[in-house]
C-alpha cells in the first residue's frame, strides 16, 4: 500500500463506540480521565496538611516559582542587573547577574491574566483553575492516544501510570506544567490521528501555547519534523510539519516577548546562567541526581531519596517504553505485506510514525533537563516523560501493575515534601 492511498487514522469516536446513544458515547470518552484525575487528585489531599475547604484554596497550590509566575501575571515581566545575593547561588562570585522574572516562561502567566480579567476571579484562584483544568485535558487527550490499546484494561492501567506520573505534584499546583503538557500532547494527537487539514492548524496553535509555557515543548520541533520529513508524505507530512513549526512559533514569541519587554531577546539564557544551566553531560547530570539512593542522609534531606527514587522511576519507564517499541520495530509490523519499494516505506513497515514521534519525544523531553544540568531542579522537568506513556500500550496490564505501583508510591511521598516547601 502506498503512502499516497494509505488510510489516516481519525479518531472521531471511541473504539466500538458507533452505537449507542450520543450521551453514552460522551460518557465513555469524558469520564475515565475524571476518575482518572480524582484520584491523583485524592492522593496529593490525604497528604496535604490541609483540610476542607482549604484543599482547594490556591495558597495551599502555590510554593516558591509560583510567585513570579503570578508576578508575571499582575506586573508583567523587569530585569535587574543587581540581584538580592539572598536569591543567588552560594557558588557565584560577587558580580552582576541578570535577575528578576525573566527567567519564567509568559504562557502560563498570560493564560491566568486572561482568565482572571475575563471572570472576575482572583490571579491566584485563576492559575489554580488552569492548571486543574489542564490536569484534565492532558489526561483525556492519553486517553483518547490510548485508544488503540491491547485491551481496555491496559488503556486504563497506562491511564493511571499517566495520572501518577512522576512529578505529579506539580499537575496540580500553580505551575505550567500541566497546561505545557496538555499543549504537547493536543500537538502530538493533532499531527498524528487527524486527517482534516484544519486539524493540523489545530496542532499548530497547541504547539505554539506549549513551547509558549515552557522550554521542554521545543522537542516537539525536531521530533514531529524526523517524522514528517523521513516517513510521512503529501497531506501526512502537511499533518505533520505545520504543528511542528508552530511550537518553533510558540518559542520565538517568548524570545519576541523578551525584547519588547525588557528589550534583550535571549534574556532567559543569560538569567539561567547564574544557575550553571547550560550544556553538560547528561550522564554525569543524571548520575549526580541518582546520587542520594547509594550516598546516605540525614533525617533534614530524606526528601533527596524520593526525590532520587522518582529520577529511577522516571529513568525505568522511558527505558520500558524504549524497550517495548525496539522489541516492536525489530519483529516488524506487517511481515506478510509486500516488500516496500521506498526507503521510507520501508521504516514505516517497521515502526509507525506515531511510535517513532513519541519515541523521540520521550528521547527529547528526558535528555533536555540532564542536559541543561547545573543547579536547575529536574523533578518537575521528569514529568514530561509522561508522553512515553503510549509507548506501553502494547503491553498486557498485568505488567503495568508495578509502574502503576511504583508510580502511586513515589507521588504518595513526594507531594508532603512540596507542601513543606522542600521542593522548588
Amino acid at each position: 500500500m502506498s503512502d499516497e492511498t494509505a488510510p489516516i487514522v481519525l479518531e472521531t469516536a471511541e473504539p466500538g463506540g458507533d452505537a449507542g446513544p450520543w450521551w453514552r458515547r460522551c460518557a465513555a470518552a469524558l469520564v475515565p480521565p475524571l476518575v482518572a484525575l480524582v484520584a491523583a487528585w485524592a492522593v496529593i489531599a490525604i497528604r496535604s496538611p490541609y483540610s476542607g475547604l482549604h484543599l482547594f484554596d490556591p495558597a495551599s497550590y502555590g510554593r516558591w516559582d509560583s510567585g513570579h509566575y503570578l508576578h508575571i501575571a499582575r506586573s508583567g515581566y523587569e530585569a535587574v542587573w543587581h540581584c538580592d545575593e539572598r536569591f543567588l547561588p552560594q557558588h557565584l562570585p560577587p558580580g552582576n547577574y541578570l535577575c528578576g522574572t525573566i527567567g519564567w516562561f509568559p504562557g502560563y502567566p498570560f493564560a491566568m491574566r486572561g482568565l482572571s480579567n475575563a471572570s472576575g476571579v482572583p490571579l491566584p484562584t485563576a492559575g489554580l483553575i488552569v492548571a486543574w483544568m489542564c490536569w484534565y485535558l492532558a489526561l483525556l487527550l492519553m486517553w483518547r492516544l490510548l485508544a488503540d490499546a491491547r485491551s481496555i484494561w491496559t488503556r486504563w492501567m497506562c491511564l493511571l501510570i499517566a495520572a501518577f506520573f512522576p512529578g505529579q505534584i506539580y499537575f496540580a499546583a500553580i505551575f505550567p506544567i500541566s497546561m505545557c503538557i496538555a499543549g504537547i500532547l493536543a500537538c502530538l494527537y493533532f499531527a498524528l490521528r487527524t486527517s482534516r487539514p484544519a486539524f493540523a492548524w489545530a496542532g499548530f496553535a497547541a504547539g505554539f501555547v506549549a513551547a509558549f509555557s515552557y522550554l521542554t515543548a521545543v522537542v516537539l520541533l525536531p521530533a514531529l519534523l524526523v517524522t514528517g520529513l523521513l516517513i510521512l508524505r503529501r497531506q501526512r507530512r502537511r499533518q505533520a510539519i505545520i504543528p511542528a513549526v508552530g511550537a518553533a512559533a510558540g518559542f520565538g514569541a517568548v524570545l519576541l516577548t523578551m525584547q519588547v519587554a525588557v528589550g534583550i531577546w535571549d534574556a532567559y539564557f543569560i538569567s539561567v546562567k547564574k544557575y550553571r544551566v547550560g550544556v553538560h553531560s547528561p550522564l554525569e547530570t543524571l548520575i549526580d541526581r541518582l546520587r542520594p539512593l547509594w550516598t546516605p542522609q540525614s533525617s533534614s534531606q530524606q526528601v533527596l531519596n524520593y526525590i532520587a527514587a522518582q529520577t529511577l522511576l522516571t529513568l525505568c519507564l522511558f527505558g520500558l517504553a524504549c524497550l517495548v517499541t525496539i522489541i516492536g520495530a525489530v519483529r516488524g509490523r506487517h511481515t506478510a505485506e509486500m516488500r516496500p519499494r521506498t526507503w521510507a516505506a520501508a521504516v514505516e513497515n517497521r515502526i509507525s510514525a506515531f511510535d517513532l514521534t513519541f519515541l523521540l519525544m520521550s528521547l527529547g523531553v528526558w535528555l533536555l533537563p540532564y542536559i541543561a544540568g547545573g543547579d536547575a531542579s529536574t523533578y518537575r522537568s521528569e514529568a514530561f516523560v509522561i508522553v512515553s506513556v503510549p509507548l506501553l500500550r502494547r503491553l498486557p496490564a498485568w505488567l503495568l501493575v508495578v509502574p502503576l505501583g511504583a508510580a502511586v508510591y513515589v507521588a504518595w511521598h513526594m507531594a508532603p515534601y512540596f507542601f513543606k516547601g522542600q521542593l522548588m
